[in-house]
């Protein structure tokens, strides 16, 4: 079996959803954002480890947020710095228009 990596970046500000902190923080229901994700992550057999990528300085209070999840996969924390931040945002971006117009061409069958 092959290793597939799934890659999570969650060094997002929560400033124009009017938080403080990070949005991947914010709680919807009983868990947060990153929580979710990394829940429903765990369900996908294919993948065996994650690559969390977090913003400068968040790392250790993401390994404590997470702690609690008592996933099996491997994770991985990067760090990554403004400027690293914002090319990670152009890059998910484009590979996100990527797949959306692949899907479309899959669905017309072209």
């Amino acid at each position: 079996m092959s290793k597939v990596s799934c890659i999570v970046l969650a060094a997002g500000a929560g400033r124009r959803m009017g938080h403080d902190e990070n949005k991947i923080f914010i709680k919807l229901g009983n868990k947060s954002i990153i929580q979710w994700t990394l829940s429903h992550i765990e369900q996908v057999k294919a993948v065996n480890e994650v690559i969390l990528v977090v913003a400068d300085g968040e790392a250790a209070y993401m390994e404590q947020h997470i702690a609690s999840l008592g996933l099996s996969k491997s994770i991985k924390l990067s760090q990554v710095a403004k400027s690293v931040k914002i090319l990670c945002m152009q890059v998910y971006k484009r590979l996100a228009m990527i797949w959306i117009l692949s899907s479309f061409t899959m669905a017309l069958d072209l």
